[in-house]
């Protein structure tokens, strides 16, 4: 019997997570969906159960292929070799702790990305569990209240949404440098910065999906707010030096005005950690780049909401 192309590949990447995989599944084959799907499962050589789990929906379901991998690749690698091993057109992601709550997810982003050939990615609302609880971040309520466009400068505000929530084009990942993830750490980041800089994105208001926060993850944190700046700032001024000629001056501006920002951000996260010193030094950058690019005063018009770039992609 000849097996459908998928339309839409499922990532779901996995270790050690055997309190929680199996719920992430079972609300995954619950999706209502018109086209075919493959859900794609790495495996990082779980310890605990988590295989015998994923052994037993493999066997059940068709769609459903594990990789388990030999030897314990790490969360960037597992992540490469899982979403690269993928066949459809579209690509959505959910970790082996997080679940979606809505049958009708896949289909709903699915037809949004086949109707807007300008849309790269599309997220929508979640909510956050912890210690049983659901929640939605008092940041988040205003800024997730309504469907909207996305440009580069909600990536950079971090206000695109969650990993789980995300659904691209296959197209996009495939022009994306591979190693970028391997020398930046931040995946995900990495990779919704990249979809919102090779076209629009668009954000559904709807409360879809649930990340979860446990002990578990806490303990499995790879990098802390320091490393996090110090990535950030390395992808971005990296970034800065590929955009070149009068082309990319508004990009250029964009970031350079985050970069001021994320110093200002450096300089208030360690005034609260009593580090006056580290503080006035984070100051000072912010101080003298906010001299040459007028920060606070930046106006974000609407040449972000076009595809500006493609120099991310493998050469």
């Amino acid at each position: 019997m000849k097996v459908e192309q998928p339309l839409v590949s499922v990532v779901v990447i996995t270790y050690n997570q055997e309190d929680f995989i199996e719920e992430t599944l079972i609300n995954i084959v619950k999706q209502k969906v018109s086209f075919p799907i493959e859900v794609l499962v790495g495996d990082d050589c779980s310890k605990d159960s988590t295989r015998e789990i994923l052994k037993q929906f493999e066997k059940k379901y068709s769609f459903i292929r594990v990789l388990y991998h030999k030897n314990n690749l790490g969360l960037v690698n597992n992540f490469i070799q899982t979403i690269s091993a993928t066949k459809g057109k579209y690509i959505a992601i959910c970790e082996g702790d997080d679940y979606w709550v809505d049958e009708d997810k896949l289909e709903r982003q699915f037809n949004l990305l086949e109707n807007k050939k300008d849309c790269s990615v599309c997220f929508h609302s979640c909510m956050i569990t912890q210690n049983g609880k659901n929640f939605m971040p008092p940041t988040k309520i205003k800024k997730w209240s309504k469907d909207k466009e996305l440009s580069l400068i909600d990536a950079l505000n971090e206000g695109v949404g969650y990993t789980l929530s995300m659904m691209f084009r296959r197209e996009v990942y495939d022009r994306l440098d591979k190693d970028l993830f391997r020398k930046y750490s931040l995946y995900d980041w990495i990779l919704k910065f990249h979809c919102l800089l090779a076209g629009q994105g668009y954000f559904l208001k709807d409360r879809m999906g649930v990340y979860r926060r446990h002990e578990l993850q806490q303990s499995l944190v790879l990098i802390n707010k320091v490393s996090v700046y110090n990535i950030r700032k390395s992808f971005l001024n990296d970034l800065l030096a590929s955009f070149e000629g009068d082309k990319f001056e508004k990009e250029r501006t964009l970031i350079q005005d985050y970069l001021a920002r994320l110093e200002f951000s450096m300089c208030r996260f360690f005034m609260k950690k009593f580090k006056p010193i580290s503080a006035l030094k984070h100051f000072y950058i912010f101080w003298n780049k906010s001299k040459n690019i007028k920060t606070n005063n930046i106006i974000w018009d609407a040449h972000l909401k076009t595809p500006v770039s493609r120099t991310l992609t493998a050469k």
